[in-house]
């Protein structure tokens, strides 16, 4: 057990990765 943390970051990471990569797009 413990994993609780690192699953929250891993989903927050990978918001922020498709934001980013929605405004690398929308910049292009």
């Amino acid at each position: 057990g413990g994993g609780r943390i690192s699953s929250y970051l891993f989903f927050y990471f990978s918001y922020v990765l498709i934001f980013l990569l929605i405004y690398y797009f929308l910049n292009l």
